[in-house]
């Protein structure tokens, strides 16, 4: 473990300091601020602190923090003091409650190491509105506030993770308290140990928590404004709208034409989105999927992921300030509207659930539609089966979904020590699952390298299992089915054109990205 200071400058930093931060770095490929936040509420009390610069771009750094050493929470008559040690002090509330907060960090002698961001711990916490009485006498006193809010509340954070939104790591930050510099060694060791620990919790597994719901409680409930008939109908217009625009003699990118373009106005007309803002919202797409098991190193990848997140972000935060001042009958209007016993969703879970139901609605399924029909053409006796008997569509997309995926992996984290096939796997350890290999696996699968369109059983991982199974896996299915379908019945003799079939350079996701097609 390399650390920051080492323990050399640590030992002439506690020659005049008796608080030292000590920092160790990490990649943030696959982390967020928010899924460090998320895995750091295991320490209780946590917080997330963002930055803007210039109102309307993202800061440097994202900070997080839990487990405070120290809590002080003021009343108006009371103040409450509990520390890490699980002792609890209440006094009378000075007249200044701050002086408190003041009092906690006065004396101490915090070294200055070279590198480290702007915040490395202190103080977080609030102070109420009604906290203003106490420094303007001309402010009369509030009448009691019935939901019990005190005048302030702080923590006193010695542990925290700042998230380098520039180099995309995250730095553990540690404050040692040195008592005397005889004892530098020990409070060395001490921090390196705490942020064992914290990496332990920034890297383990997070475990899924129900919650408990409350006697009675109602939920939200919805009706589709569609039948599956006619939606049904509608994607099979929008399969014939796309084929019309195509000349079959002539070679065709069936990717540019077709695959791209279906599942992205399928989901575009379901949320209610102009098919013309495709152009612009596909560029914000692959800018993100950058980020999504790419493998290669392209320059500046982060910041185009990023920029595409944010443009996607603030396109939808205007899209649902419109939906609120005029709903209308898509599926953004019903999350809009949407409620249960806790309230409406909040409008950053509106736009994280926009953002997933678009990227994730068209993205996959494009790859779905380009694979199935490589494997198509590369079979040329499976396609004529399917040409002759158009009811094995159902199963013949199930086998599309087994034999070639879009899902190639998915990131897991080890939750216990554990050997596979001779190498040892330790908690906390990143793991990607090759779920497209899982799907060849000759002990579950009779002939698992053939494309076996009448296949059963053909219990495929394509879609996830058990909690994390894929909610959108019933429209991929039908877009697949009345996509492929109609390419068969319509042009059975389509073949490979001159060009060359390009895929994905991805770890995660699985497709072509240029199919050059002749229909006929």
């Amino acid at each position: 473990m390399s650390l920051v200071p080492d323990q050399a400058t640590f030992r002439q930093l506690a020659q005049k300091s008796d608080l030292i931060p000590v920092c160790l770095d990490m990649m943030a490929d696959l982390e967020t601020p928010v899924s460090v936040y998320a895995r750091l509420r295991a320490l209780g009390s946590p917080f997330l602190f963002e930055s803007v610069t210039g109102g309307d771009k993202l800061g440097r750094y994202s900070f997080c923090g839990a487990g405070p050493a120290m809590t002080l929470t003021a009343w108006e008559d009371r103040t409450e003091i509990t520390r890490r040690d699980g002792s609890k002090e209440t006094i009378p509330t000075p007249a200044d409650p701050l002086s408190l907060v003041k009092k906690e960090l006065s004396g101490l002698r915090v070294a200055k190491v070279p590198g480290l961001p702007p915040f490395v711990g202190g103080m977080v916490g609030m102070v109420s509105y009604e906290y203003v009485h106490r420094i303007e006498p001309t402010v009369p006193k509030p009448a009691k506030d019935p939901a019990g809010t005190p005048l302030l509340h702080f923590m006193l954070v010695d542990r925290v993770v700042a998230f380098d939104n520039a180099r995309q790591t995250l730095r553990l930050i540690v404050n040692a308290r040195v008592k005397s510099p005889a004892e530098a060694d020990a409070a060395w060791d001490a921090a390196k140990q705490e942020l064992e620990s914290l990496r332990a919790v920034i890297t383990g597994p997070r475990a899924a928590v129900a919650a408990e719901l409350p006697a009675g409680a109602e939920f939200a409930t919805g009706m589709a404004n569609v039948n599956q008939a006619d939606f049904e109908a509608a994607i099979r217009k929008t399969v014939e709208q796309l084929l019309e625009t195509v000349d079959p003699s002539r070679e065709v990118d069936f990717m540019e034409k077709v695959a791209v373009l279906l599942p992205a106005y399928v989901i575009l007309d379901m949320m209610g989105l102009p098919r013309e803002d495709f152009a612009q919202i596909k560029r914000w797409s692959d800018d993100l999927r950058l980020f999504i098991g790419t493998s290669r190193s392209e320059e500046d990848k982060y910041k185009k992921a990023r920029d595409g997140a944010d443009r996607m972000s603030s396109y939808f935060r205007e899209v649902i300030s419109q939906r609120r001042n005029s709903p209308g009958d898509d599926v953004i209007t019903a999350m809009v509207t949407a409620t249960d016993t806790n309230g409406a969703l909040r409008e950053d879970e509106l736009v994280a659930m926009c953002m997933l139901v678009l990227f994730g609605g068209h993205e996959t399924t494009t790859s779905l539609l380009g694979s199935a029909v490589v494997a198509l053409i590369k079979h040329p006796e499976q396609k004529q089966n399917l040409y002759d008997d158009p009811s094995l569509i159902d199963s013949a997309v199930e086998e599309f979904l087994r034999y070639d995926g879009p899902s190639n992996s998915i990131a897991r984290v080890a939750a216990v020590d554990h050997e596979l096939h001779g190498k040892k796997l330790v908690a906390g350890d990143r793991v990607f699952a090759m779920i497209n290999a899982a799907n060849r696996d000759p002990r579950r699968f009779d002939r698992p390298h053939e494309l076996i369109l009448d296949r059963t059983p053909n219990r495929h991982l394509t879609f996830g299992q058990g909690l994390h199974f894929c909610l959108g896996a019933p429209l991929a299915r039908l877009e697949a089915k009345v996509c492929i379908g109609s390419l068969v019945a319509q042009y059975p003799a389509m073949r490979f054109g001159k060009g060359d079939v390009k895929w994905l350079d991805a770890l995660v996701m699985r497709g072509p990205t240029q199919l050059p097609l002749v229909l006929s």
